[in-house]
Parts: structure tokens; C-alpha cells; sequence
């Protein structure tokens, strides 16, 4: 039996190594020319030995030590003396909006900088048997196009088509990839599981407790109202259902009422309904009606006003942006969003309202610009790590927490902004890859993450990320950011 520190064996470095590059098990197990079972005990005997609980865990252990390095790169390549990761794409030519950017090839070993205290890994296996050039040339490809697609973003920068590209219906989804079940070295905690499946649904924070709105249970949207409680580890049923059943809606909070605004019908049609939820009455109001039908667009509360920006109209990507006046029940047009886009996410952050990621033309993006309501202003800020759309954004304990999304990126992060420095920094996740549609609200030191889809799967999972955990921390890793 395997025990923690005891060295990788010839075949288990082999198997970390292709685990590096994201390949599944039975892709492994192709590769080896050995069962999926097998590639499971090699698995599991790795796990003991790097004393690691999930697959980026052996990654990162492997990167640190060198097992899986693509190759140093000419020290002349580097950025000078900087500890965060190293840029993966050269700038476009100056002049040129469409230029294509240069991919660099770096040293793996490179991208991650040295924990800042000791960790226990295993003793540096024996060198494998010399591989054959091609299968040296692909396993160092397939790690280059592995960091590639988790770290870099190339969005297409045409206008989106007239017809919206969003659907309440995910028959086609693509596999997903497996949980990442919270151990001992993360702030992610399970809660208890939602009564059933849900996606697409709209969260918000009142006090303690969390309200999911509409969003799809089965095969069409509803109006449902659920509601965790954080004290007692509950989900209940809000009393009376929300008076226009909707999914890919948006919603923010005043006090102690939910606005939600917007959504997708059953029927893949945006609508312009605007309603409030009264949390303490349980009774729902019909208000003035958005500017414009939208589905797939973000919304925040800052001071006493709502704030809506981006999304699909029926006409293709909105670019305005829609204050609500609850006194005047009114709508007002501000300055239009620099970038348009949609499946976008947004919240509101000391005195702005930060609208990051999204797509356009079906392309994830990871832009991240902020709003000033005062000046009616935007300005650019720090992009994301990785590009993400239909993700959760919530904004907690002076930082924003951005989780969740996929479809085309595959995602192995979280990521947290601190305004402060403009810097993005990577953290766990609870579920590796493909994750969007999640509902997501800040929590008083943390935020809640619930329901979603992972690949063909809708599903009940509520995590919770608490930052006042007294579990350690996994080191964070953060990236200069370059064009999406």
C-alpha cells in the first residue's frame, strides 16, 4: 500500500504527467495502453504519496517539481524579476485591433512561483525511460495547448447576429468534468443540496439568507422561489412564485427587496418584465417595464438605484446602460458599455459597479470595466485570468469573487479582484471545467454558489466559499493580464 512521501513510481509519473495536460482517465488509459481501473490505482496511489486531494493539486506539485516542464526558455524571454506568472501571448502589433497575437513557448516549471513556505512532496522519481520524439513533441504540445486554454483569451470582436445566440434548452451540452470534492486543503465547504436540479436561476443576498429566483428546473423556466438560510443549513420554499416565470434573468437587492429584471420565457424570447419581491411580506409587484427586452444581461445595486447593462435583446447585444429610480418607479439611459456584451456579470464595489466577462459573437471574454454612477462613467480594468461567460460575480469582504462558467474554456479556477491593487488572483474551485449557469450572492465572509450545469448535468450542489475557514489554503496564483 502506498504510504505519503514514498516516491512515484516509473508509470505513476507517466500517469501525473498526462494528468497534467487535462486528459481524462480513459485518455490516459489510451495513451498507457493500460484499463481505466488501472489508471484509478495509479491515481490513487499518487494522491497518497503527494499527499494531494484533487487532480490540480498533483499538477501543481508536478509543476514545482519539474516533472512536467516543457523546457527552460532563454532567461532574455522572461519578465524581469517579476513573481507572478509570465505572459503566454505577445501583444498585437501596435496599430492593428485584429492582429492575431504570437503564442510564446515557455517552461511550464515558469508559469507557477514557489510557495511561500515548504510543502511535503514526494522525493523526485527516477528518470523515465527516453520517449520517442513524436511522443516527447506531443506531450510537450499538449501541455502547451493545455496552459494556452486555461490562461489565455482571443474573443472575436464582431458584432453579435440580430437573433439572440442564448437558449433556455442545453440538450447538446458537452461532457462535463468531475467534482472536486472540498478537502482539507480549501475554503469551499458543501451545503445542503437543493431540492431539485436547477440552472439559469437568479440569487440574491438578504441578511442571512440567499433567494434563488425562476431560472429551469426541468424542461422550462418557472417562477419558483427558494431560499437558504445560512444559520440553519436549509433550503425552504419562498411562498408565492414570481409572477413571470424566467430563466437567464438578473437580480439585485435594496434593503430587504429583490428586483429582478429581465430573462429568457420558455419560449427563448426576452422579455422587458421588471418585478420585486418583498422578502418580508413574501408578495411580488409588477413595476415599470425595462427599456428593452433582455435575457443573458447583469445587473447591481449601488446606493438606491438598480443598474442594468448588457444581454441580448431581440434586435442582438445591448450596449446601454438602464438606472431604476424605485421612488419615481422610472427608467433612465446612462453612457453606453464600452465593450458590449452578453452572459455577462456584474456587482457593485465600494462606489462602482464592476461588469466582467461574457461574450460576444459566441466568444468567452474576460474584460473587466467599471461603472461610476456619479460621473457616469467607464473605464477599463484589469482583465480576467481566464476567460469566463454564464459565471457567477459576487462582490464580498472588499473583493470580487468570480466563479464558475465554461462551455469553451475549460476552467480550473476561481478568481478574486482586489481593487486596490487592479489584480485578479487564482483560487480552488469545487468543480473542475465546465460549471455555468451557476446561481451565485455574497455571503457576510464569503459567497454561496448553487445549482448550475456541469457539462450534460443540471444540478442541486450549493457550496459555500468562507474565507474566515480555519482550513489551509492551497497558495494563490496570479497572472498579468494581456488581450482577452
Amino acid at each position: 500500500m502506498a504510504e505519503a512521501g514514498e516516491p512515484l513510481t516509473e508509470r505513476e509519473l507517466e500517469v501525473v504527467r498526462l494528468l497534467a495536460t487535462g486528459a481524462s482517465n480513459k485518455e490516459i488509459a489510451s495513451a498507457l495502453s493500460i484499463s481505466p481501473n488501472t489508471v484509478k490505482v495509479h491515481l490513487r496511489n499518487v494522491f497518497v504519496k503527494l499527499e494531494a486531494d484533487s487532480r490540480t493539486g498533483v499538477t501543481m506539485t508536478a509543476v514545482r517539481n519539474g516533472w512536467v516542464a516543457g523546457g527552460p526558455i532563454p532567461a532574455s524571454d522572461l519578465p524581469p524579476a517579476d513573481p507572478q506568472l509570465a505572459e503566454l501571448i505577445a501583444p498585437a502589433p501596435a496599430g492593428s485591433d485584429e492582429a492575431a497575437p504570437t503564442a510564446q513557448v515557455i517552461s511550464v516549471g515558469a508559469l507557477i512561483p514557489a510557495p511561500p513556505v515548504s510543502v511535503r512532496v514526494a522525493p523526485n522519481p527516477l528518470p523515465l525511460p527516453k520517449l520517442g520524439y513524436f511522443r516527447r513533441a506531443s506531450m510537450v504540445l499538449g501541455i502547451a495547448v493545455t496552459l494556452l486554454a486555461a490562461a489565455v483569451a482571443v474573443p472575436a470582436r464582431e458584432p453579435a447576429s440580430a437573433s439572440s445566440p442564448i437558449t433556455l434548452r442545453q440538450e447538446n451540452a458537452a461532457a462535463g468534468s468531475g467534482l472536486r470534492f472540498p478537502g482539507e486543503n480549501t475554503r469551499w465547504f458543501e451545503r445542503t443540496r437543493l431540492p431539485a436540479p436547477r440552472e439559469f436561476a437568479s440569487a440574491a443576498s438578504v441578511g442571512d439568507q440567499i433567494y434563488l429566483i425562476g431560472g429551469v428546473v426541468s424542461a422550462l423556466a418557472t417562477g419558483d422561489v427558494m431560499i437558504y438560510d445560512l444559520k440553519s443549513n436549509t433550503w425552504a420554499t419562498g411562498g408565492a412564485p414570481k409572477p413571470t416565470a424566467v430563466g437567464i434573468a438578473s437580480a439585485s437587492a435594496i434593503g430587504t427587496r429583490v428586483y429582478v429584471s429581465g430573462g429568457m420565457l420558455s419560449n427563448d424570447t426576452p422579455t422587458n418584465r421588471f418585478e420585486v419581491l418583498d422578502t418580508e411580506s413574501g408578495t411580488w409587484t409588477t413595476l415599470a417595464a425595462l427599456p428593452l427586452s433582455l435575457a443573458g444581461h447583469a445587473s447591481a445595486a449601488l446606493g438606491d438605484r438598480i443598474y442594468v447593462m448588457g444581454g441580448y435583446s431581440p434586435a442582438g447585444l445591448n450596449v446601454d446602460t438602464f438606472a431604476y429610480d424605485p421612488r419615481t418607479n422610472t427608467w433612465q439611459r446612462r453612457a453606453a458599455m464600452p465593450t458590449p456584451r452578453g452572459l455577462l456579470a456584474a456587482a457593485a464595489l465600494g462606489n462602482q459597479i464592476y461588469v466582467v466577462g461574457g461574450q460576444t459573437d459566441g466568444q468567452e471574454r474576460s474584460d473587466c470595466e467599471a461603472y461610476a454612477p456619479a460621473e457616469d462613467v467607464w473605464t477599463a480594468c484589469a482583465r480576467m485570468t481566464l476567460r469566463r461567460s454564464a459565471f457567477g460575480l459576487a462582490a464580498s469582504t472588499g473583493a470580487l469573487y468570480a466563479v464558475g462558467g465554461g462551455g469553451t474554456t475549460y476552467l480550473g479556477f476561481s478568481e478574486r479582484y482586489d481593487p486596490v491593487r487592479n489584480a485578479w488572483t487564482l483560487f480552488e474551485t469545487p468543480k473542475l471545467g465546465d460549471w455555468r449557469n451557476i446561481g451565485m450572492a455574497p455571503i457576510r465572509s464569503g459567497v454561496l454558489v448553487a445549482g448550475g450545469r456541469n457539462g450534460a448535468d443540471r444540478l442541486r450542489d450549493t457550496f459555500v466559499f468562507e474565507l474566515g475557514g480555519n482550513r489551509a489554503f492551497l497558495p494563490a496564483l496570479t497572472q498579468q493580464q494581456v488581450e482577452p
